[in-house]
């Protein structure tokens, strides 16, 4: 096994891996917000709208920039392979952001990418949902909705 492998080279996903370094982030800074909104808004499109609440991001509670990787994260961001090598919009850098959303304070967290290339936060890996929810999900059975989901009619 080569000492220099990565977790991208093991094919171990990203918000798996425990070899990555990574640097605390303000959770009031505005990058941490838009990851935490992107994050939000990612969940409210996957939200049947006629039976789950739409959530609202209520605060970030963590928020870590994933240092390294850099080439495993620009080949996830939705445009790799349309990018100019000399372009400034070639990259990519990934925060694990911790959320808290309401209604229900449900406690969510996510790698989220920004794509210099469409300035934009992209979800990748699995969402994760790190408190107990119990029966609030009951209106549907799906096992990502199961996770997400406030019934309307909890």
């Amino acid at each position: 096994i080569p000492a220099n492998r990565t977790c991208a080279d093991a094919g171990i996903p990203q918000e798996y891996c425990v070899c990555v370094n990574t640097r605390k982030v303000n959770t009031s800074s505005p990058i941490a917000k838009k990851a935490g909104a992107a994050l939000i808004a990612t969940v409210n499109a996957a939200l049947p709208k006629d039976k789950c609440h739409l959530l609202q991001l209520n605060r970030v509670t963590e928020a870590v920039e994933i240092l390294g990787e850099q080439e495993y994260l620009r080949r996830q961001c939705p445009s790799f392979g349309n990018e100019t090598v000399n372009s400034e919009t070639v990259g990519a850098f990934g925060l694990g952001v911790t959320v808290a959303a309401r209604p229900g304070d449900a406690l969510f967290e996510a790698i989220m990418l920004w794509c210099y290339s469409t300035s934009d936060f992209v979800m990748i890996g699995d969402l994760q949902r790190i408190d107990r929810y119990g029966n609030s999900s009951y209106c549907v059975h799906d096992i990502f909705l199961k996770q997400v989901c406030l019934c309307k009619k909890f």
